[in-house]
């Protein structure tokens, strides 16, 4: 019996531009950077953001991390925005999210992608949209590719060429995100005046049910 035939390449409907490198490896990204930021330590104010539109853009990332695993059921431990002494950008944004409960490994991985995609919208709605600032919105999420381009995921995301795209996990943020949209919204002053927000208020805040880990739930035969 012969081998059965490989399946097709996937075809991609994404445009991604694979002409930018970090630490020597090709990036793909959706949006081209301009050539006059190429070979350039990039920072938020290279590309024109104030502080306080730099912090609003970190919370903003978080915030699309924090509260799409909490409408897709997972748990957030806090979400903060920290300060930068090195001049360049002065905020960063941290969130902590809970373990990767079994077969919720895709939930886990859209929430990841759901920073950049969230600052690339907000950049829309701000006016401030520009291929190269969203380009650094891509670019940003550098640690959060990695994480999810190391789950075991399957297919495993490409970026053109392979059975999956990453675009695909874009596009189930950015349905996500429509979701939960209008509360990141209405929570980012808080996040930008408190600069940290637990988890758990986070949930509750946003009329999410703060998620029970699998190994805790009880059945109603458990609690006979």
């Amino acid at each position: 019996m012969s081998a059965p035939a490989s399946a097709p390449p996937y075809a991609s409907t994404y445009n991604w531009h694979h002409d930018v490198r970090v630490n020597g490896a090709i990036y793909p990204l959706r949006n081209r950077l301009d050539d006059a930021y190429n070979g350039q330590p990039l920072s938020d104010r290279l590309f024109g953001f104030t502080p306080e539109q730099s912090a609003a853009k970190a919370a903003v990332h978080e915030l699309g991390h924090a509260l799409v695993w909490l409408d897709g059921g997972l748990r957030v431990t806090q979400v903060a925005l920290k300060r930068r002494l090195d001049g360049n950008d002065p905020f960063y944004g941290v969130v902590g999210s809970g373990p990767i409960w079994e077969g919720r490994t895709t939930a886990w991985a859209v929430g990841a992608v759901a920073g950049e995609r969230a600052v690339d919208r907000w950049l829309r709605e701000e006016g401030l949209w520009t291929p190269s600032r969203a380009a650094w919105a891509e670019l940003s999420a550098q640690h959060d590719r990695v994480k999810v381009l190391d789950l075991p995921l399957d297919p495993k995301p490409g970026f053109g060429s392979l059975l999956a795209d990453y675009g695909d996990l874009h596009q189930l943020a950015d349905n996500a995100l429509t979701r939960v949209w209008d509360r990141l919204r209405a929570t980012l002053p808080a996040l930008l005046t408190r600069e940290s927000i637990g988890g758990q208020e986070l949930a509750t805040m946003n009329g999410f049910t703060y998620p029970i880990p699998p190994n805790k739930r009880r059945t109603k035969a458990s609690k006979k």
